[in-house]
């Protein structure tokens, strides 16, 4: 090989070696580009699904804003943890109705997506930690107010309801049952107090709680909440 052709060979060989580098960078960019536009596709869709739950849950714009930028915060960081997109959204409202403080149980969430509110809460336990957000526990009395409403049932037995939650929510044996279970047994009682004609069964209806769970509550360890009640009210 002669010094020309040398030349034109290493040349050329040059050539290649830029033209295979450019198109490795176009492979690059074209392969964020399409991450983006799909995490984008996932982003507005997920937007339009919390949108319409939030709605049919009849909550604020505030808790659709929040739902839709802790959506996004999980998008940023890559965490698709295997779990379907129905579950991830309303997983994803109840860490925003608690951030924000309103009131919704994991049943009540569950029902408009029609899935089990045990699989629900199980999916919602790893947000806060995975996202790095604080939460405060829902106390029963927080649910008072919104199940009464539910029920129909007249204001004049609310203020006893949350003393009979805010009691029963301090016993050792009661604390450890759920918020919306406690609140639904402070419920009654307070009912029963007043001589509301509330049953198991509405109460069951209105707000997932079965007669069982509500009877066990009232009649714990001899019916230690009528107990703290009648201090309460000097019955």
């Amino acid at each position: 090989m002669d010094f020309t052709s040398s030349f034109e060979y290493e040349n050329s060989y040059e050539d290649e070696s830029v033209d295979d580098l450019d198109i490795e960078e176009y492979r690059v960019t074209d392969i964020g580009a399409k991450l983006f536009n799909s995490k984008h596709k996932r982003s507005a869709k997920a937007f339009k699904e919390i949108k319409e739950m939030c709605g049919r849950l009849h909550l604020y714009d505030s808790i659709v804003a929040r739902a839709t930028c802790l959506y996004d915060k999980l998008l940023c960081e890559n965490e698709t943890w295997g779990i379907n997109a129905k579950l991830t959204y309303l997983s994803i409202i109840c860490l925003a109705c608690r951030v924000e403080d309103v009131p919704r149980s994991f049943r009540e969430i569950a029902a408009i997506g029609d899935v089990s509110h045990f699989k629900l809460a199980a999916v919602y336990k790893k947000l806060p930690s995975t996202l790095k957000v604080n939460v405060n526990t829902p106390k029963a009395i927080d649910f008072v107010e919104r199940m009464l409403s539910m029920l129909g049932v007249h204001k004049k037995c609310l203020t006893d309801a949350r003393k009979i939650a805010k009691a029963a929510q301090m016993k050792a044996e009661i604390s450890s049952c759920s918020p919306v279970s406690i609140a639904a047994a402070a419920i009654y009682l307070s009912t029963k107090m007043h001589d509301e004609k509330l049953t198991y069964k509405k109460i069951r209806d209105v707000t997932g709680i079965s007669s069982a769970t509500i009877t066990r509550i009232v009649k714990m360890d001899c019916a230690s909440v009528e107990n703290e009640c009648r201090q309460i009210f000097e019955l």
